[in-house]
């Protein structure tokens, strides 16, 4: 059993796409973050860098650590770096407004938050099926 994602074909494409989408938001998110505390505490300017950044930290070091994991969980995590790139790109740049009467703090505290959530339950949900496939095929296939 084959367990890389090909590195030609579709899922070349894939992951190429996903590291310009991690870049991109990445560095879009920075730059929105930068124009958007102009009056922010230096200490909570860096706070928040750390804070708004640890999504794309934590895709680069999947990007690193998951050569061992099963195909299906890291397709699954490409296709969520980008929703998570795509959306942090249009929540913090209020094409998606913040919840009305909420603090101007608010979207930079919440979405890195809910973006290591989206995460960790695709990783969750990506292993728990491919681990019931494996099961079916092992019993299907004595």
């Amino acid at each position: 059993m084959k367990t890389d994602i090909p590195h030609s074909g579709p899922a070349k494409v894939l992951r190429i796409i996903t590291i310009l989408a991690a870049f991109i938001g990445e560095l879009g998110s920075l730059i929105l973050l930068i124009r958007a505390s102009a009056n922010t505490p230096t200490i909570l300017f860096v706070l928040f860098v750390f804070w708004v950044s640890s999504p794309f930290v934590g895709f680069a070091l999947f990007f690193i650590f998951a050569t061992r994991w099963r195909p299906s969980v890291r397709i699954m995590l490409l296709g969520v770096a980008i929703l998570v790139a795509a959306g942090a790109l249009l929540i913090y740049g209020q094409v998606i407004p913040p919840p009305a009467g909420s603090r101007p703090g608010f979207i930079w505290l919440v979405t890195p938050g809910i973006s290591w959530l989206l995460m960790i339950g695709a990783a969750v949900a990506a292993a728990l099926i491919s681990r019931r496939s494996s099961a079916k095929s092992r019993k299907d296939n004595p």
